[in-house]
């Protein structure tokens, strides 16, 4: 069986280590909040202006990106990432794998784009699939 979830979160040099905790709680919280279906806590941290590129064959918003989360209910899985500071915002870079119904739908690299909008509270931006394998459901 595999183990949804965040394993290693890496950080570089930019990220001071203070807010290296508190986003690494956030980002925990928030692959977990997905795996367990509490949309009212991994929902909020969507801008309205979010756009997923490459995790599906069209370019996702906000809403579709949602419904793609929930219907059917997806789990994440990231084995590893690296958060960096690049022009005063954070970017995650790792390995994602997505899972429907316990079968895996997605497995690629990814690199989400982050807000730190004050007083450990983020939000994402934007998120870009890079799919080595990607299944429609």
């Amino acid at each position: 069986m595999t183990s949804f979830g965040v394993e290693q979160v890496k950080f570089g040099e930019s990220v001071a280590t203070e807010p290296r905790f508190a986003f690494r709680r956030w980002f925990e919280t928030w692959i977990g909040a997905i795996n367990n279906g509490e949309r009212e806590v991994w929902q909020p941290a969507l801008l309205d202006v979010v756009t997923v590129t490459d995790l599906l064959d069209r370019e996702l918003d906000y809403q579709k990106f949602s419904f793609y989360i929930t219907d059917p209910p997806k789990q994440i899985r990231v084995p590893i990432c690296r958060v960096v500071r690049e022009d005063g915002l954070y970017v995650l870079r790792g390995s994602l794998e997505i899972f429907s119904n316990e079968l895996m739908v997605f497995e690629g690299t990814f690199e989400m784009t982050v807000h730190d909008i004050g007083v450990n509270d983020f939000k994402i931006f934007g998120l870009v699939c890079y799919p080595h394998f990607r299944v429609s459901v």
